[in-house]
């Protein structure tokens, strides 16, 4: 089993474990993709699995990047508005 898929299997394993959902497959957000993703109850967290051969600062502007743009999205009104979050 290659390295990206052993985390693979052991992060989705320990989240289900904790009774969350995982849905592991390449989300793309803009010009931003990232591995996967936990639902909680009324919460998403994003997954972006890092193997040693990784760049590990590309992984965190990564998530930055897919925040602001899910960021953005959420200040949208159907109505093309847009509402200020505090």
């Amino acid at each position: 089993m290659s390295n990206l898929r052993w985390l693979t299997w052991a992060t989705t394993r320990y989240f289900r474990s904790q009774g969350l959902q995982v849905q592991m497959h390449t989300i793309r957000l803009g010009n931003v993709a990232i591995d996967g993703e936990v639902i909680g109850e009324d919460w998403k967290m994003a997954i972006e699995l890092k193997t040693p051969r990784d760049d590990i600062t590309r992984g965190i502007g990564q998530l930055a990047e897919a925040f602001l743009i899910l960021r953005i999205a959420s200040c949208v009104e159907p109505s093309g508005v847009y509402r200020t979050i505090m």
